[in-house]
């Protein structure tokens, strides 16, 4: 709503400790899942350390897309676009992990989708005959 009506989005940052905190709490209880499920606590950490990279990745590419979006790309004249341009301008870094957790959410469901009638193909060809006699 408030880029519908053009309002300025306020989000309070927390302080440096209370984020420290945040990420100690965070980063023992996926260690110790990652390095459970992965048998040796280097692999966990391995893990964790691969995915981070992939979120900076991601997190650097699509803040790079909001760059070209409200810098280069010219197409001022049209007002809905330079409105959408302005609101870029202004969520800044939030509206990056807005977009990294929509990638993420259709990366999944798009695998859910390309691995179930595989799986539901498998299992009928592996399906035992429980009825009658074998």
């Amino acid at each position: 709503m408030a880029l519908l009506r053009n309002e300025a989005v306020e989000a309070s940052r927390i302080p440096w400790i209370k984020g420290a905190g945040l990420l100690a709490c965070l980063v023992v209880p996926f260690t110790a899942l990652t390095s459970l499920v992965m048998g040796s606590v280097g692999k966990g950490i391995g893990v964790l350390g691969f995915a981070l990279a992939g979120l900076v990745i991601l997190g650097g590419f699509f803040a790079g897309m909001i760059w070209a979006a409200t810098r280069i790309l010219g197409l001022r004249p049209l007002p809905l676009v330079r409105l959408a341009q302005k609101s870029l301008k202004r969520r800044g870094f939030s509206l990056v992990f807005a977009m990294i957790a929509l990638f993420a959410g259709v990366l999944t469901i798009t695998a859910g989708v390309v691995v179930t009638p595989g799986s539901r193909r498998e299992m009928q060809i592996r399906d035992i005959a429980l009825e009658g006699t074998t």
